[in-house]
């Protein structure tokens, strides 16, 4: 729908599946989409992530890098899913969402840079890029 992107990356190819729905606004990024899955408005998909056939990702929902949403899940409007399989959390539990995301590899999916050491910051060599 209008004003919706759905991109690739060198790493990660976007793929959508038949009878995919894609909200506006929504941003699907180096993720697989499996048939009949709804991706709603304003909706983020990271690098990596796979919905399942029939998935719902409800408006304003993240399904983060190299997350899957099982077959027939729902995230919730403004829900955050994380991992391999997907736990399903309200934002506003921030400690769960660093633990979670933590494995993932944020940084090495999206940026393809090593994680900082503690306390340091990645950003500056993302920036050099």
């Amino acid at each position: 729908m209008e004003h919706a992107v759905v991109r690739g990356t060198p790493g990660h190819a976007a793929q959508l599946g038949d009878d995919v729905i894609v909200g506006p606004h929504a941003h699907p990024s180096g993720c697989v989409v499996e048939g009949d899955s709804r991706v709603a408005t304003g909706a983020v998909l990271f690098n990596g992530a796979r919905l399942g056939t029939t998935a719902d990702v409800q408006a304003g929902a993240v399904v983060h890098v190299n997350t899957v949403v099982p077959v027939g899940a729902k995230v919730p409007i403004g829900w955050i899913a994380l991992g391999d399989p997907a736990e399903i959390i309200p934002a506003g539990d921030p400690e769960r969402v660093e633990t979670l995301l933590g494995p993932l590899d944020y940084p090495g999916t999206v940026f393809g840079v090593g994680r900082s050491e503690a306390g340091g910051s990645v950003i500056p060599d993302i920036a050099r890029r």
